[in-house]
C-alpha cells in the first residue's frame, strides 16, 4: 500500500511538471522573455539580505528554491514560468513579500511594518547619540501610584459620548498631496481643505520669549520592544509605568532638545490610561486644561504617542539614516466629527502638514501618512495641538528618542 501512494504521489509530480510545461510553451507563443530578477527579489524583500531570504523561501516554498538560491543566476524562461503560476495565487514578483502573504496571514503587514529606506546624501547636523537622563529642571513627573499589570491588552480608547452618532462615509479615504500622504476617516473633502490651507493659510504666532510648548501623553505607559526579534513575541507587554522606559522617555527628549534650541518647554508625565485604560482622554483633558490655564502664553501642546497594531504582530516603524536607525513619525489630526465642538481642527492640521513637509525635506519617506480621525482627542484645546505618533511598540526605545531629537529639529524650522 505504501509503495502505491509512493508511485501515486510520483504521478500526482509528474502531471505538475507536465502542466508547467504545457504553461511555459503557452507564454513562449504569446509573450517576450523577461530578464532573470532573483538578484532583485533578494534585494526587495531584504534589503540585500539575501541569507534570510533563502531560508524563509526555501522553508515556504521548497519548489521555488531552485531558482531563487543566493549567488545563481535562472533561466530566464523558468522565471517567466514561475512569474506566471505565482500571479494565479495572487503573487507578485515586483513584491515577493506577497509570494509569503499568500503563504501566511502573519506576512500581511511585513511591508508596512518593516520599510528600509537608504541613508541620505544631506548632512543633518543631529546628534542623534542615545543619552539616558532623568530629573531635569522644568519637567514635571508624576509617576503612577500603582504598578501595572500585565494581565490584559488594551486597544485604542476613542472619545467619549460617541454612541449613536452616524458620521459620513470618507470623501477621499486615501491620497497623496504635494507628497504628503493622508488617510482620511470623516467625510470631509480633506483633498480640498488641504488645498485651501496651502493658499490660504492661518496666521499662527509665536513669540520665542513669551510662548510656551507643552508636551503630554494620554497614553503615558506606551512602552516599547527591547528586542527587534520580540515583534513576533505576544507574550511582550509594551506597556511601562516606569517613565524612563515608555513613552515619556521620548517626550522628554524632546522637551530637552527643544530647550537646547531656546524654547519654553514643560514636559508633564502624569499618568493617564491607568488603572482605567478607556479614562484616558477624559484624564488627559484634566491635565491639559490646567496646564494651559497655568500657563496662559502656551501656544503649542504635543500630545506624544507611539503606534501600535490590534495585531500578535508588533508594528515596526523603522527608518535608516546615515546616524542610525530610528523611527517614523507621524501626526493624527481630529476633526470632532462625531459631534464633538472643535473649531481648531483646521488650524491643528494646518501645523501637521507644516511640520511634515519639514520632516519630509530633511529626511525622505520618515512621515508615515497623516492621519484624520472623525474623534477629537483634546485637540480643540488649541489652536497648536499636534497628536505625534513616534514610531511603534515594536521599535526600540532608542529609536524613538532619536527620533524625538528629528522632531525638535523640525518644529525649530517651523518657527523660526
Amino acid at each position: 500500500m505504501k509503495i502505491r501512494e509512493e508511485a501515486l504521489l510520483d504521478r500526482g509530480y509528474n502531471i505538475c511538471i507536465a502542466g508547467l510545461i504545457v504553461i511555459l510553451i503557452l507564454m513562449l507563443t504569446t509573450n517576450d522573455l523577461v530578464t532573470d530578477k532573483v538578484s532583485e527579489l533578494n534585494r526587495m524583500l531584504f534589503q540585500n539580505d539575501t541569507e534570510v531570504h533563502y531560508d524563509i523561501v526555501s522553508h515556504e516554498l521548497p519548489i521555488m528554491i531552485s531558482y531563487t538560491k543566493p549567488g545563481h543566476q535562472s533561466d530566464s524562461v523558468i522565471n517567466d514560468a514561475i512569474r506566471y503560476v505565482l500571479s494565479l495565487f495572487g503573487c507578485k514578483d515586483d513584491k515577493p513579500i506577497s509570494i509569503l502573504a499568500a503563504e501566511h496571514p502573519l506576512f500581511i503587514p511585513y511591508s508596512d511594518m518593516m520599510l528600509y529606506h537608504p541613508a541620505l546624501d544631506e548632512e543633518i547636523e543631529l546628534d542623534l547619540q542615545t543619552e539616558l537622563k532623568t530629573g531635569e529642571p522644568g519637567e514635571i513627573v508624576i509617576p503612577s501610584d500603582e504598578v501595572i499589570s500585565s494581565g490584559t491588552k488594551t486597544t485604542l480608547d476613542k472619545d467619549l459620548n460617541t454612541e449613536g452618532i452616524s458620521v459620513e462615509m470618507p470623501v477621499d479615504p486615501s491620497y497623496d498631496y504635494n507628497n504628503i500622504k493622508f488617510i482620511n476617516e470623516t467625510g470631509y473633502n480633506i483633498h480640498q481643505i488641504v488645498q485651501e490651507l496651502y493658499e490660504n493659510p492661518f496666521p499662527f504666532y509665536f513669540d520665542k520669549n513669551k510662548s510656551k510648548i507643552i508636551i503630554y501623553h494620554t497614553h503615558t505607559t506606551e512602552s516599547f520592544v527591547s528586542r527587534v526579534s520580540d515583534i513576533y513575541n505576544s507574550e511582550i507587554y509594551t506597556r511601562s509605568d516606569d517613565p524612563s522606559e515608555n513613552i515619556c522617555r521620548v517626550g522628554r527628549e524632546l522637551y530637552l532638545s527643544l530647550e537646547k534650541y531656546g524654547y519654553n518647554v514643560l514636559h508633564d508625565t502624569t499618568v493617564h490610561d491607568y488603572p482605567v485604560f478607556n479614562n484616558a482622554y477624559s484624564n488627559s483633558l484634566k491635565t491639559i486644561s490646567g496646564l494651559i490655564e497655568s500657563n496662559p502664553n502656551t501656544d503649542i501642546v504635543i500630545d506624544v504617542h507611539r503606534n501600535a497594531l490590534d495585531s500578535d504582530v508588533k508594528m515596526r516603524l523603522p527608518y535608516e539614516t546615515k546616524e542610525g536607525t530610528v523611527a517614523k513619525i507621524s501626526f493624527v489630526v481630529a476633526t470632532g466629527e462625531i459631534g464633538l465642538p472643535h473649531e481648531n481642527w483646521k488650524q491643528n492640521l494646518q501645523m501637521a502638514l507644516r511640520l511634515t513637509t519639514i520632516l519630509e525635506s530633511m529626511y525622505p519617506g520618515i512621515t508615515d501618512p497623516v492621519y484624520i480621525s472623525k474623534y477629537r482627542y483634546n485637540q480643540h484645546v488649541s489652536t497648536g495641538a499636534l497628536l505625534v505618533e513616534i514610531g511603534a511598540e515594536g521599535n526600540l526605545l532608542e529609536e524613538c528618542i532619536r527620533s524625538s531629537r528629528i522632531l525638535a529639529k523640525a518644529i525649530q524650522i517651523m518657527l523660526s
